[in-house]
């Protein structure tokens, strides 16, 4: 994510027009035993201190249920600025995208 997020700052932000961008990750069929947790943590501090404005919004898009609850208690551990920027959907989120 670091190499894409550089290469995004780098080479497609335009100031005074392109600031900041959006990330979509699709996690059809992931279970939540294969949620790399570790990772994820990693990404978020990572983000977080290099790239916190940069980034708009992460949504993730295809949760199962037990991942969307994991999702929900590890959001008592963010701030509400990282928490408005992190959105989750299951199934539903053509409407959204669209």
């Amino acid at each position: 994510m670091d190499l894409i997020f550089g290469h995004a700052v780098q080479n497609a932000m335009v100031p005074g027009k392109i600031e900041q961008f959006s990330v979509i990750v699709d996690a059809k069929n992931l279970k939540v035993w294969e949620t790399p947790v570790k990772h994820l943590v990693y990404y978020q501090i990572h983000g977080s201190a290099f790239y916190r404005h940069r980034l708009y919004m992460l949504k993730l898009v295809n949760l199962s249920w037990p991942v969307r609850a994991a999702i929900k208690f590890f959001r008592n551990f963010l701030d509400e600025f990282q928490t408005q920027q992190f959105v989750e959907f299951g199934s539903d989120f053509t409407d959204v995208l669209l």
